[in-house]
């Protein structure tokens, strides 16, 4: 019987979408979940038959799709966050912007303990949505969420396939790391979130079972951040069109980090709610907009120990 305390996951940035390079050399990926499954929807046939019983359907078009939860971990995934932000690391820095092509990956998972085969293989997978989570007093959480063009049993991995070690760092904590706002230091948040929506769908076509390459569309930024309330007035910006400078650290115990900047938030929804004796909170809906000057509407810079 296989469980999950068994399975290993692995992934590859294919050159052409939909293809496993040859001979490939697997990248290791710590989880807590994986929820990718490939899904092909019967159609029904509309033959109306004289025993009054239902025409038989036939298999319609292969659809992959699903979430990767797991820590944020400094190295492990910067290929699956140039993903979702549709570029490449330029000098340790990280910008969503205008991109040609949307990079696509192979991604394997081997379960033990299972008789047949034992490997799953999904291909043509771009990253879709992205969530990061900071919450006071906890581990860094990241999901990565995948739309695919196919996905399939195999009883061995892929010819001349090799497999990288899983990471040896440790996952980002909450407890580690600064936030700035307009460039203060602010102290009084509980917990920020930040999600990277790209829109993108597969592509069905005549003749095929298969999506064409899957690509991203408008990449939507936005975001969440819970505070004590002390001041009024990020509350009162958002009541206006004021933009905000927001900046934050993903950092682990021995100095690895991550910066998420962004210099056009439309701060928004901020009405701080009375619920009884506690502490009163205001919860801060974000909307992270374009600079010209930056040419991004967020960014990430990665900075190893020193």
């Amino acid at each position: 019987m296989a469980t999950g305390a068994q399975t290993a996951l692995y992934y590859i940035k294919e050159t052409v979408p939909g293809t496993t390079p040859a001979t490939p050399a697997w990248k290791a990926l710590g989880f807590s979940s994986i929820a990718l499954k490939r899904n092909q929807p019967s159609v029904q046939s509309e033959r109306i038959r004289k025993d009054r019983m239902a025409s038989p359907g036939v298999n319609g078009v292969i659809e992959v799709s699903g979430d990767l939860s797991t820590e944020l971990v400094y190295g492990e995934q910067d290929d699956l966050l140039g993903g979702v932000f549709g570029a490449d690391w330029a000098t340790n820095v990280l910008k969503i912007g205008n991109q040609t092509v949307t990079p696509s990956f192979s991604i394997l998972e081997q379960m033990e303990g299972v008789a047949g085969k034992k490997f799953r293989i999904y291909t043509g997978c771009v990253v879709n949505t992205f969530s990061l989570s900071q919450e006071a007093g906890a581990i860094v959480k990241a999901t990565y969420g995948f739309v695919g063009m196919d996905g399939g049993f195999l009883a061995a991995a892929p010819t001349g396939s090799t497999f990288g070690a899983p990471s040896s760092n440790l996952p980002m904590t909450a407890m580690i790391g600064a936030i700035t706002l307009d460039g203060a230091t602010l102290a009084n948040c509980t917990a920020l979130g930040l999600e990277i929506d790209n829109g993108a769908e597969s592509r069905p076509v005549v003749g095929s079972y298969k999506s064409l390459p899957i690509t991203h569309r408008t990449s939507n930024v936005t975001g969440t951040a819970t505070l004590y309330y002390e001041d009024s007035a990020l509350a009162e910006k958002a009541q206006t069109e004021e933009r905000i400078a927001i900046s934050f650290e993903c950092k682990d115990g021995v100095g690895n980090k991550y910066v998420f900047a962004a210099t056009k938030v439309k701060p928004s929804d901020a009405w701080p709610e009375i619920s009884g004796p506690e502490d009163i909170m205001v919860e801060v809906a974000l909307t992270f907009d374009p600079d010209l000057t930056t040419g991004t509407n967020v960014s990430i810079t990665r900075t190893p120990k020193v």
